[in-house]
């Protein structure tokens, strides 16, 4: 029951989280994930595979990242959900 009640949890809070228009400042200079929720190019995607996919970090960006600008890339990333969910279901 408890692994339910988490799952609906996390279904609901991923809907939700896509229908809300994904806000925050960037620093001059930090990339940004090109697509994120609100977005039209986000609508336009029809998985989460796709989802996903749009939200992968360049290899060549990830190399030149600090450490402190990894972890902000990380809090802003927009399936930041789906961390949620495994950490719920690991528990």
């Amino acid at each position: 029951m408890k692994k339910l009640v988490i799952v609906l949890f996390s279904l609901v809070t991923s809907a939700v989280n896509a229908q809300l228009p994904w806000e925050y400042t960037v620093r001059p200079g930090m990339w940004d994930y090109p697509v994120k929720p609100g977005m039209e190019e986000w609508r336009q995607l029809q998985s989460h595979t796709e989802m996903v996919s749009v939200c992968q970090i360049p290899e060549e960006i990830l190399s030149s990242l600090s450490t402190e600008d990894l972890a902000e890339l990380c809090l802003r990333y927009p399936m930041y959900t789906d961390f949620l969910c495994m950490i719920c279901l690991t528990n």
